[in-house]
């Protein structure tokens, strides 16, 4: 009865924020286990090299079993800062206009399990194409030779 209550509200939040296009960031169990994290819409990036920028690590339950590895627990805290640092990871290869949300969690009360799907908008890069340096005066101090070898 609880877990039926706890979808049917659980629901109604998912419809509230795409009617009135509410932008929040999903809540679940705290301490619940991380089994798994999907991307949608990282196209430039794989999966591990944003894994690996994330504070909250995925570890299936065959792998834990074989290597003794824990999983992160799920925390609202947790999950910001791994927005926050996928979006930084999109800015530093040029994708200044990059966003990433929670689309959805799926839980597992029976297990305490959370599966977060992370939504990526990853927007147009910033390409450069020239870099040009140009001196205002002849100065004994600047070694313009080192300076273009760190650049070409």
């Amino acid at each position: 009865m609880v877990c039926d209550l706890r979808k049917i509200l659980a629901e109604f939040v998912v419809v509230l924020i795409f009617t009135f296009g509410w932008s929040i960031v999903a809540s679940a169990q705290e301490n619940y286990a991380v089994r798994k994290v999907v991307f949608h819409g990282n196209k430039t990036l794989k999966k591990d090299i944003l894994l690996d920028g994330m504070v909250l690590e995925p570890v299936s339950y065959l792998q834990k079993l074989l290597t003794k590895d824990e999983p992160s627990l799920y925390s609202t805290e947790l999950i910001n800062i791994d927005l926050k640092r996928l979006v930084s990871i999109y800015q530093s290869e040029g994708f200044l206009d990059a966003q990433a949300e929670v689309k959805s969690l799926k839980i597992n009360d029976k297990r305490n399990t959370v599966k977060i799907i992370i939504q990526i908008q990853e927007g147009e890069p910033i390409l450069i194409d020239t870099v040009s340096i140009h001196m205002i005066s002849d100065s004994a101090e600047v070694d313009l030779e080192l300076i273009t070898k760190k650049w070409l």
